[in-house]
């Protein structure tokens, strides 16, 4: 069985991508406030401007497909290895 750390980081959505980049433009004391000024900016942001996080989100999908197929390979491959020498044994 692969460890979790093996496994591929999950993607992140637009909004995710939107916060990280605009997370230490807001100044304000508590994580609550932060997050309520920027859920208000994403809201009234343009169509152009979440067109931009939206591709992010898009290539980071995509990222994370390759990344499992390549895990499932590797994971097969391991697993005919180990059957493998099972049966010399």
């Amino acid at each position: 069985m692969l460890k979790r750390r093996s496994f591929p980081i999950r993607p992140c959505n637009s909004y995710a991508f939107f916060l990280m980049a605009n997370w230490g433009v807001i100044k304000s004391c508590s994580f609550e406030e932060t997050s309520k000024r920027l859920s208000k900016k994403w809201y009234k942001l343009s169509h152009d401007k979440k067109k931009e996080y939206e591709d992010m989100a898009l290539k980071d999908h995509a990222r994370y497909q390759r990344q499992c197929v390549f895990t499932k390979e590797r994971c097969r491959a391991r697993d005919w290895i180990t059957g493998r020498l099972r049966l010399r044994s």
